[in-house]
């Protein structure tokens, strides 16, 4: 997810708001690379970016589709009494009712700096199809981009292998070798990037997933 380039899908949202939305976007100069798309319900959702739904579905969003709350930032909405739950439950934000297209991208932007802080904490700059040091640079396909997007965002804790075939894909698919392929990658591309001043390494956890660690364990985990 980057200012100039991000997908937002809406669930259950109201004409108005949907009216609002587009209309935000369209009068937005930075806006030319964002995209929107919309359902009523949890069905066949797209890859995205950021999710927007009400909060009453996220207990059947992590039935449906767990590695969403992983995969995108969910911001949820709803009356005041939803906070203490939704935030339990994983969602990225939440806003409550009423709200605005203007409050709704103002806290995908926060989003957006919080993701850039992760990325400085290990001397790192992912942009689209590299990922770069001051000293150096390294392509990445799209796939490896969307992992190391997620293991960026969740630095130091474990992402399973589920979610991240999930970020790839957009669909399960915990028992396929795909994520173990391209994690083998990435560590080969991060070990070019390697320093003193920054540097991170992905590790595996048995029977969890993935980790993204700082220059103490590069050594031990590539």
């Amino acid at each position: 997810m980057t200012p100039d380039r991000l997908t937002v899908h809406c669930i259950a949202v109201s004409t108005p708001l949907a009216d609002q939305i587009r209309l935000y976007v369209d009068n937005t100069p930075q806006s030319g690379q964002w995209s929107l798309s919309w359902s009523r319900g949890l069905g066949d959702l797209p890859r995205c970016d950021a999710l927007v739904l009400p909060g009453h579905m996220l207990p059947d969003l992590r039935t449906i589709q767990p590695g969403m709350l992983l995969s995108a930032q969910v911001i949820a909405f709803g009356p005041a009494e939803l906070i203490p739950v939704v935030l339990l439950r994983g969602v990225a934000d939440f806003m409550r009712t009423p709200w605005s297209a203007a409050e709704l991208f103002a806290r995908l932007r926060r989003r957006l700096l919080e993701a850039a802080r992760a990325d400085s904490r290990f001397g790192l700059t992912l942009g689209a199809g590299c990922v770069s040091n001051v000293a150096a640079s390294a392509s990445l396909s799209a796939a490896e981009y969307r992992i190391l997007q997620l293991l960026l965002r969740y630095a130091g804790e474990v992402v399973s292998r589920e979610s991240l075939y999930y970020a790839i894909w957009g669909r399960g698919g915990a028992n396929s070798r795909t994520v173990d392929v391209h994690i083998s990658s990435l560590r080969c591309k991060l070990r070019t990037l390697a320093s003193d001043a920054g540097s991170c390494a992905i590790q595996s956890v048995r029977g969890e997933g993935y980790l993204l660690s700082g220059h103490d364990s590069l050594v031990d985990n590539l």
